[in-house]
């Protein structure tokens, strides 16, 4: 009997799912203070976060060009 599942890869909606969910809330929260404080601390915090390679592989797969569709099916 198996009691463990396989990791899975990050998916975008879901992502977005949990954004709107969780996160937004937050971060509206975070943003009127940081407005209210006159900082940028919010927003510096989001620039220095660091992604996961799955988070990395996400990025690449949903940014992937059209040229570069067509140039692997040739």
């Amino acid at each position: 009997m198996q009691l463990t599942l396989a990791p899975e890869l990050p998916n975008v909606n879901r992502q977005r799912a949990w954004i709107q969910t969780q996160v937004a809330p937050t971060l509206k929260a975070l943003f009127n203070i940081d407005g209210y404080q006159g900082t940028l601390e919010t927003m510096q915090d989001i620039k220095n976060a660091k992604l996961s390679p799955q988070q990395e592989a996400m990025i690449k797969e949903q940014t992937v060009g059209v040229d570069y569709l067509i140039e692997q099916s040739q």
